[in-house]
């Protein structure tokens, strides 16, 4: 009779991704044209050890530990992303004020892509789930994604629609005066699940009729 041992388990099993419900919440954003940048907070003890091309700070009576990202690496002195690293360290006190986590958001303005006319840098956070609004005492600069809708799946495609129609019409809501990018669809509850929508591709078709 053949036997079958059990094979020690090494480590965690890696994660998979949560499936989006199609009946469950979808938010329809302003995509704005910038660059990904995120910034990674964690309350540590006062002498512990931190990561290469981090960095810790005490803010109100605790210590964090701030990494800025791009999408695909950690930033450093040597490489930085348009200068997100370089701000996010000279406001880092105000920055705890988002709590611990990883934030992730659009660095947007002069010098980034179209710069939008702007003569600062903004950052744009992705989670509106949890903010409908920065923090009180976080730097100025930072806001929060333009929502234009909060619908169920099957309400997503006049959603999409109407959404299109008023950025068309109005230019962009994080830059009044501005012309909008498009759109961005995230699943509220699973917000790995995203999509864009350019608004000079097919959408801009669908606001015709």
């Amino acid at each position: 009779m053949n036997s079958w041992v059990e094979e020690p388990v090494l480590g965690s099993v890696p994660e998979w991704p949560r499936p989006a419900e199609f009946h469950a919440p979808f938010l329809v954003s302003e995509k704005i044209d910038g660059t990904h940048a995120a910034l990674d907070l964690t309350r540590i003890e006062e002498g512990s050890v931190v990561p290469e091309g981090a960095v810790t700070v005490t803010a109100f009576g605790e210590r964090w530990m701030l990494r800025a990202a791009s999408r695909l690496r950690w930033l450093t002195d040597e490489r930085d992303n348009f200068g997100f690293r370089a701000w996010a360290l000279e406001h880092a006190e105000a920055l705890t004020r988002l709590g611990p986590g990883l934030h992730r958001g659009e660095w947007y303005g002069q010098g980034i892509q179209r710069g939008y006319g702007l003569t600062e840098r903004r950052w744009a956070l992705f989670d509106v789930e949890r903010w409908s609004a920065p923090p009180a005492g976080a730097p100025e600069v930072v806001e929060v994604v333009p929502v234009l809708a909060r619908v169920p799946g099957p309400h997503l495609t006049e959603a999409i629609a109407t959404a299109s129609r008023t950025l068309v019409g109005t230019g962009s809501l994080a830059v009044f005066g501005q012309r909008a990018e498009g759109l961005v669809i995230a699943a509220a509850l699973a917000p790995a699940v995203r999509f864009t929508v350019p608004l000079d591709h097919g959408v801009r078709a669908s606001s015709k009729s």
